[in-house]
């Protein structure tokens, strides 16, 4: 016992001494030379930035560390191999995101969407962004590069990863405009008609807490490697020049994210794996109703909130007094659209019950 115990130290200070290494190799340029045999030149090949082996190699950024990003297979492998010792002497990642922390089981319980921008092109002015879709629970994304998004290109992006990705009990979104906020207070915007419609729950996080969306907000570090000129963030480690190059690249690394990355808390399986006995809830390729006038149908949207120190939240707009002793609080709102009541609960309580002032058209 005693033996297995000094053989397992000495693996674990090995592999931490591998990946101290590989964490300072990361700052090395990204044209690099790998050698089959290193004393035979004639075997060196040259990865430069435009080869597909550096394309892969850029999206290896899907792993959960980013320091993990532009590693060759050998050194993912060491990484993983370092993974399992951590998880084998008990050591938490803390660069992971646990799904147990956002309480979801399985596959398509509960998505995120978010909108990433605005970003520049080389040598280019105008705006464009990117529209991400994620599951929560076994990492599966979709993602759009588009100009500065309108509500109708939401709707269509949204539809479309559910028709690849299937739907969900619950879409988690923030409180930007193209995700339903208006500026006429207590009217229900064509986004939340439409997830009401196709029988989503819809949870809006707190106002100002992007990482509230931790799983997507945490996929999002991904789009910001080298190749698009900002002031902020880049993108891919390939210099990019047009939008159709840029989705190229998506659309590859999607595949990648799918079929090739593994997630250790998912017994080491890729996103292809939890998913291949999957039975989704998904949309009809016809699917046109987003194109259409939308009711308000039967449903319920969830707002969380943190209550002000005058006593109030804000739902869409429209202001309510849940009391000053609930100040610097999280409480969570719920409307339910058959009766439009709104429900003030604090933990597992109902503290309050409102009317909600619904204004707008039957059909939007």
């Amino acid at each position: 016992m005693v033996l297995q115990i000094m053989v397992a130290a000495l693996f674990v200070g090995g592999c931490e001494r591998v990946a101290r290494s590989f964490a300072c190799a990361k700052n090395q340029p990204t044209r690099m030379v790998e050698r089959d045999s290193p004393s035979d030149p004639r075997h060196s090949r040259s990865i430069g930035p435009a080869s597909r082996s550096a394309r892969t190699i850029s999206f290896g950024g899907c792993a959960d560390d980013p320091s993990r990003a532009g590693l060759s297979g050998v050194r993912a492998l060491a990484f993983a191999a370092y993974d399992r010792a951590s998880l084998a002497v008990g050591r938490p990642n803390v660069a992971r995101i646990s799904t147990s922390a956002l309480h979801v089981t399985h596959s398509n319980q509960r998505h995120q969407v978010d909108l990433i921008g605005p970003r520049y092109l080389k040598g280019l002015r105008r705006q464009w962004f990117f529209l991400v879709y994620r599951d929560v629970f076994d990492g599966a994304v979709f993602v759009e590069f588009q100009p500065k998004p309108r509500l109708e290109t939401v709707l269509a992006f949204v539809v479309c990863a559910w028709q690849r990705l299937g739907l969900p009990d619950v879409l988690q979104v923030d409180n930007s405009d193209v995700f339903g906020l208006t500026s006429h207070p207590g009217s229900l915007s064509r986004f939340v008609r439409l997830a009401l419609l196709v029988g989503i729950d819809l949870t809006y996080v707190p106002e100002h807490e992007p990482w509230r969306n931790g799983a997507i907000e945490h996929f999002n570090g991904w789009l910001r490697l080298q190749g698009v000129v900002t002031s902020q963030e880049r993108l891919l480690a390939i210099p990019l020049h047009s939008p159709s190059q840029v989705r190229r690249e998506l659309l590859a690394m999607m595949d990648t994210c799918f079929r090739e990355h593994i997630h250790p808390d998912l017994n080491f399986q890729t996103t292809a794996q939890v998913r291949q006995n999957l039975s989704p809830r998904t949309l009809p390729h016809n699917f046109r109703r987003h194109l259409q006038p939308l009711p308000v149908p039967i449903g319920r949207v969830t707002f969380i909130r943190r209550v002000r120190q005058s006593g109030r939240i804000t739902i869409l707009g429209a202001k309510f007094q849940v009391g000053k002793r609930l100040a610097h609080q999280y409480v969570t709102a719920i409307l339910y659209t058959r009766t439009m009541i709104l429900k003030i609960h604090s933990g597992s309580h109902l503290i309050k019950q409102f009317d909600f002032p619904f204004v707008g058209k039957q059909l939007l």
